[in-house]
């Protein structure tokens, strides 16, 4: 899956989900991988992430900022 499609994902899930969008992701990336579905579980890890990155309030420590 292409980076743009991750994020966008990210956003839908968050618009349909709130606040457990990172939890509705990490439960699809854990039903994936328990049928052996590592690709598609990797998606999904990595939709997470982006979650948790369009979640923060700030950057981390040392992030550059535009």
């Amino acid at each position: 899956m292409e980076e743009l499609d991750v994020w966008r994902t990210a956003h839908v899930l968050m618009k349909q989900h709130g606040d457990q969008a990172a939890l509705v992701a990490a439960k699809r990336s854990d039903e994936l991988f328990a049928v052996n579905d590592f690709v598609g579980a990797t998606v999904f890890h990595r939709i997470v992430r982006a979650i948790l990155d369009l979640e923060r309030k700030r950057p981390c420590d040392g992030e550059s900022v535009n």
